[in-house]
């Protein structure tokens, strides 16, 4: 299936899967449509149609070894994938599924991708003030003497 600016799809599940994604992009600008059908078919149809050629059919995906060799593929990549691009693959990826088990009365799609499969946004800690802006800090609290400044 060939789509206005974007790749054919190469896998006997790309016309169920391109319209899950026009579903859920329906609301959504070029660029979202473009995001999602580059994680369903450069990423997992491209996947599946190489590890598991066997698979044409909705009812033949499973967890184990679909989804989760899929997500392997993708957290032994060299480069690694940064954690923020591998939880928008695994959120983009989690909501088509989504669709599908909704749209095809495939309930067992929607478990799939489980909220624990996604990482959590690394914690990054605030910069340390310079010396120069705590000097600042402190001379400005001094000047306010309030209840929030003391």
């Amino acid at each position: 299936m060939r789509h206005p600016g974007g790749p054919s799809i190469p896998h006997a599940l790309g016309p169920v899967f391109d319209r899950a994604i026009d579903s859920l992009c329906a609301a959504l600008g070029p660029e979202s449509l473009r995001q999602y059908r580059g994680v369903v078919i450069r990423n997992f149809l491209r996947y599946l149609g190489t590890a598991h050629p066997e698979v044409s059919s909705l009812e033949q995906l499973r967890r184990e070894p679909h989804l989760l060799g899929w997500m392997s593929r993708l957290r032994s990549q060299t480069p690694p994938l940064a954690t923020s691009s591998l939880i928008l693959r695994l959120t983009m990826m989690r909501a088509v599924l989504d669709e599908l088990a909704w749209t095809e009365q495939l309930p067992q799609l929607g478990r799939l991708i489980r909220r624990e499969d996604i990482p959590r946004h690394p914690q990054r800690l605030a910069r340390p003030l310079t010396i120069e802006q705590d000097q600042l800090l402190q001379q400005e609290f001094i000047k306010r003497n309030d209840l929030e400044a003391n």
